[in-house]
């Protein structure tokens, strides 16, 4: 093992280093030249699978940096003069066609790579794409490509933790989705369906707001501008909110198209005031959730399950047994539902107090929603 590693440090990683110089070289050289224009796009999906096979992280960051400035050179002189007359012309489909597959094999290795924050702006980059595509010619950009974007934009979101945007991504998916499959299943519906409402029911409340931080340093400018660059991203006109996102999925159907599973979560949830009962119901409709890409949205379900409770106890009682919370919340540890009942408070979604003098928990006015 010790040999192994002594290799590695030694011969492979300058090899592989030295193997990223001369990749660069070459797009360099065949970079704003229609003639040699697909081997350039070759080149960089090349690169990219050797930047995931061998985990060049430093390397991959810096080729998505080297597209993004040769598309802004190719942009700089597009119609500048005496310039040769063999450049790539952003007027042509098969050359936008290229840049947008290219940008879309950046993003899906960033994903496999888990760079994060790379997936993020190579998002940016196939979005600037898309609509540079868009505006000169509309056919170019084809719809399953769109639901691709989405879908991975919609994993991006929640590596995030923007379950917001990612509930968002989903829903604009499962529309284009519907829209371009007009044999569109009963399966294929119920599957895309489930998934967005499970995505959207498991927002917690105020996701959409400005947090107490931005507030106190009085940067809720900032917060608007990134909720608006977020939602640029996801090609919608305003900043969507878990309301807007639930009324939008009803006009279209996705509540009587998802599975049993999300139906019951959607009723239990959103239309439903039995404050001694809902977590224990959310509960056992959780337990008969078994398909891994549900199951990632079981703890966030069960968070928003405690809040409703939570808000829905504060209506009918003005104090309450600590002992009995437990046991409307069964869901977390007493370290754990002190924190829930805290961060409640803080961000005023109900007016509650801990009185560890009376063992019990003490509540304000507050609405029921």
């Amino acid at each position: 093992l010790l040999l192994k590693t002594v290799w590695t440090v030694t011969v492979l990683a300058p090899w592989l280093r030295f193997l990223g110089i001369p990749t660069e070289t070459c797009l360099e050289l065949l970079r704003n030249n229609a003639q040699v224009e697909h081997l350039y796009h070759t080149i960089s999906r090349h690169s990219f699978n050797f930047c995931l096979r061998y985990q060049r992280r430093t390397e991959f960051r810096k080729l998505c940096d080297l597209l993004r400035m040769h598309l802004n050179q190719i942009q700089k002189h597009q119609y500048a003069p005496n310039v040769n007359s063999f450049r790539v012309k952003l007027t042509s489909p098969e050359s936008l066609a290229l840049m947008q597959d290219t940008r879309l094999v950046q993003l899906d290795t960033a994903i496999q790579m888990e760079l994060w924050q790379e997936a993020y702006k190579s998002a940016e980059d196939v979005h600037g794409m898309m609509q540079l595509s868009k505006d000169k010619d509309k056919r170019t950009v084809k719809p399953s490509s769109y639901v691709n974007y989405y879908d991975k934009l919609a994993l991006v979101f929640w590596k995030a933790g923007n379950s917001l945007f990612h509930a968002a991504a989903l829903l604009q998916k499962f529309i284009i989705y519907k829209d371009m499959k007009k044999s569109f299943t009963q399966e294929e519906a119920q599957e895309q369906a489930t998934r967005v409402l499970l995505a959207t029911l498991s927002i917690p409340e105020g996701s959409d707001s400005p947090s107490d931080l931005s507030r106190n340093l009085d940067i809720e400018e900032q917060h608007v501008a990134n909720m608006r660059l977020l939602s640029n991203l996801l090609r919608l006109p305003i900043a969507p909110t878990k309301h807007g996102i639930l009324k939008e999925a009803a006009r279209i159907g996705v509540p009587e198209a998802s599975g049993q599973v999300a139906k019951d979560l959607f009723k239990l949830l959103e239309s439903n005031f039995s404050p001694l009962r809902v977590a224990k119901d959310v509960q056992t409709v959780l337990d008969g959730i078994t398909r891994p890409d549900h199951l990632q949205y079981v703890e966030s379900l069960q968070a928003v399950a405690a809040v409703k409770a939570l808000k829905q106890v504060s209506v009918i009682y003005e104090a309450i047994s600590w002992e009995r919370i437990r046991k409307i919340i069964p869901f977390y540890s007493d370290l754990a539902l002190e924190r829930l009942v805290v961060e409640a408070s803080k961000h005023r979604i109900v007016k509650a107090q801990l009185d560890h003098r009376a063992d019990c928990v003490r509540f304000g006015s507050a609405d029921c929603t």
